[in-house]
């Protein structure tokens, strides 16, 4: 028996799922939500996806989020297996995960970019890193699931993909330059700016290369239409103008990048360790304004609480309550996860941000209670909380 054709999936610049340039799914007409879970499982197909992980993405807050998501992976099944194509059997399903499995038989853009991303970086032959980005540059064709725009899962993709991309354009554009080869570099260039119509190196990089070709009035064209655009800071009609400012540019390119490696790997050293964040007052403020921003635009519930000890004499000896909250304070770091964050209120009292939903929002405090409890060091103290979220006052 003959193998059926791969199936192809285009996610960047469009979405669309063909076999033999025939369409596939098309019965699922509007219905986004199947799809968008398709597309979830595809871009995470390189580990089993848990049912709380797709109702926190797709049916936040929904009481029946269970129902509703085995209700769309059951219509997206059935559409797969009334068109004979495959789909339906590359879902893999155990206790409460969901996998997609479906090997060589389907091929899908981004992950095909991310793959040879990955070995043009580990790869020393420079012929064979050159025919991988080539192919890279082939396949990014824009965002990421353009349809899906601002959902943070395809955010944090499009970011990785946009970068692996610039980085394949970037390199070949220079290996172009080494080979003395400007038709190349401008038709890289101009391949990457009808995706990219902003960017400020391609338009230089391509005028330079018409200049080089001698073509000067293309090259003030694309001057004077870099200039309309604001992406270029120098005359466009001299060469040498444009020349220095390239080498400015460059220079500035190399530096930035030092400064962002630097700033990313002090993020990282920071960041590193299990429990809340632990942190000063000011800074609790500053994070949490950042949060509830972000909260309330993807929907996300914040909780805030005020965690107090009550000393079991009305007058404790001195230190006695420091000590007792320094033993609150590691409670705090192991119990809560690494996403919260908490401060010093005053003498007796901490202060948290938590995520969770709703439903949810008692269970870590309750859990940090009985932890507290639990440690002979906490000197007979009692422990009492007031939680609330703060969207309410918006």
């Amino acid at each position: 028996m003959s193998q059926q054709p791969c199936i192809e999936v285009r996610m960047m610049g469009d979405f669309s799922i063909t076999r033999e340039g025939r369409p596939l799914l098309q019965a699922l007409g509007q219905d986004s939500k199947p799809l968008q879970l398709l597309q979830y499982l595809m871009l995470h197909g390189e580990r089993t996806v848990t049912h709380e992980e797709l109702i926190s993405h797709f049916w936040s807050g929904d009481a029946d989020a269970e129902t509703s998501l085995r209700a769309v992976m059951h219509r997206l099944r059935r559409v797969a297996a009334q068109e004979e194509c495959g789909l339906e059997n590359w879902i893999a399903t155990t206790r409460g995960c969901y996998a997609w499995n479906a090997g060589d038989t389907c091929r899908i853009d981004a992950c095909e970019l991310e793959r040879l991303a990955a070995l043009a970086a580990q790869e020393e032959n420079a012929d064979a890193r050159d025919g991988q980005e080539q192919e890279i540059v082939r396949l990014y064709r824009g965002r990421l699931l353009p349809g899906l725009t601002g959902e943070p899962w395809v955010e944090r993709r499009q970011l990785s993909l946009r970068t692996q991309y610039k980085a394949a354009l970037y390199h070949q554009i220079d290996r172009s330059k080494e080979k003395e080869d400007p038709a190349a570099v401008e038709a890289l260039c101009r391949g990457g700016l009808q995706l990219d119509p902003t960017d400020e190196r391609l338009y230089m990089e391509s005028i330079l290369a018409l200049q080089a070709l001698g073509l000067r009035q293309q090259a003030q064209e694309l001057a004077a239409q870099a200039s309309e655009r604001g992406c270029l800071y120098t005359d466009g009609r001299n060469p040498a103008a444009i020349e220095s400012s390239y080498c400015r540019m460059r220079q500035a390119e190399s530096g930035t990048f030092r400064d962002l490696e630097h700033t990313a790997d002090a993020i990282t050293q920071g960041a590193a360790g299990s429990g809340a964040y632990i942190c000063g007052y000011d800074t609790f403020l500053s994070i949490s304004r950042v949060q509830l921003r972000t909260s309330i635009r993807y929907n996300q519930p914040l909780f805030l609480a005020i965690i107090r000890l009550i000393p079991p004499a009305a007058r404790p000896a001195a230190g006695r309550t420091a000590a007792v909250m320094q033993v609150l304070e590691g409670v705090l770091t192991r119990t809560l996860r690494s996403s919260d964050v908490a401060a010093r209120y005053d003498e007796n009292s901490f202060v948290l941000l938590l995520k969770g939903t709703e439903d949810k929002g008692n269970s870590p405090m309750e859990r940090i209670r009985s932890a507290f409890y639990r440690t002979p060091a906490h000197d007979g103290y009692l422990l009492t909380y007031r939680l609330r979220t703060p969207r309410t006052k918006l």
